[in-house]
């Protein structure tokens, strides 16, 4: 029987690996792991993902700092707002190569430490003035970088 199990995982993953998708860790971490201790890309889910989205509408919720904020050769963020929906799709990849691109960090579409922590340096800001534009969208994506785990890069208090 054990046998039967291992061959069975076995297949499974060489089925995987032929499809050409990756498989990163879907849905919560755990309570002593923080989302940002993992990576993450097409096909995740789970409130870590939701945060992922909520921080990726935030660094494009005002174009002139999307495009100011140490972007790499004037390039931009996409200013599309994601549905947060915590289902790591085409749009959420899409946004998540953008956000790549913006700041030269290799356009693979996977969130890993290097996308994280330039996330987290994005969102680590907080508008006092809620009447600017994008001031709620972006509020909301700081505090979502607090409970992703953004305090391990130094950043971050709730608000």
């Amino acid at each position: 029987m054990n046998s039967i199990k291992k061959l069975t995982m076995g297949l499974a993953l060489v089925l995987l690996g032929a499809s050409g998708s990756v498989m990163v860790p879907a849905g919560q971490a755990s309570a002593a792991a923080r989302c940002t201790d993992y990576m993450y890309g097409y096909g995740g889910n789970g409130t870590c993902v939701r945060y992922l989205q909520q921080m990726l509408n935030a660094a494009g919720a005002n174009w002139a700092e999307a495009s100011y904020y140490g972007t790499c050769y004037g390039r931009s963020v996409s200013m599309e707002v994601l549905a947060t929906d915590g289902s790591f799709g085409g749009r959420t990849d899409a946004k998540v190569r953008s956000f790549q691109n913006a700041y030269c960090l290799g356009t693979d579409g996977l969130v890993g430490q290097k996308t994280w922590a330039k996330l987290c340096q994005r969102v680590s800001g907080w508008y006092t003035n809620t009447s600017y534009p994008g001031a709620s969208m972006y509020n909301q994506g700081h505090n979502a970088g607090y409970y992703a785990g953004c305090s391990k890069y130094g950043y971050f208090a709730l608000r």
